[in-house]
């Protein structure tokens, strides 16, 4: 199941990078969740590549390539969010939906956040700061 997966994801982030946004594996079920932007020949050809396994797809908003771009720039701009005090505890995408950024007070840095970065579909939430585990 998890190497039908990793076929998938292969194979579709390479031939559809505008299209594909994702797979998900539900185990007990035996099920493959393929995320993506519809497109003509994308469902045929992925349940090709995984003959045997249940396949069923779920629309996208955005590509993975859009997403991870997305998440790169704002990671970049850290040090940015930091001097203007606003930490960012997370950024991580939420597979073809959104941005989920993290911080210390999402109502009062929402705005500021959305603003800086227009074109992104993003979601401020509630952040969590990271806690290195120590060993005893």
């Amino acid at each position: 199941m998890i190497e039908a997966a990793m076929v998938v994801d292969q194979a579709a982030s390479t031939r559809w990078p505008k299209a594909y946004a994702g797979v998900a594996v539900d185990v007990p079920v035996q099920l493959l969740l393929v995320q993506r932007i519809p497109t003509l020949g994308f469902d045929a050809a992925v349940r090709g590549l995984v003959p045997g396994m249940t396949v069923r797809f779920a629309d996208a908003r955005y590509p993975r390539l859009t997403l991870d771009a997305w998440v790169a720039d704002i990671s970049a701009d850290y040090d940015y969010w930091q001097r203007r005090g606003v930490p960012l505890r997370h950024v991580s995408a939420a597979p073809g939906q959104y941005v989920e950024v993290g911080t210390d007070d999402p109502q009062h840095d929402a705005g500021k956040i959305r603003a800086h970065y227009p074109h992104m579909t993003l979601h401020v939430v509630q952040g969590v700061i990271a806690v290195p585990a120590t060993a005893r």
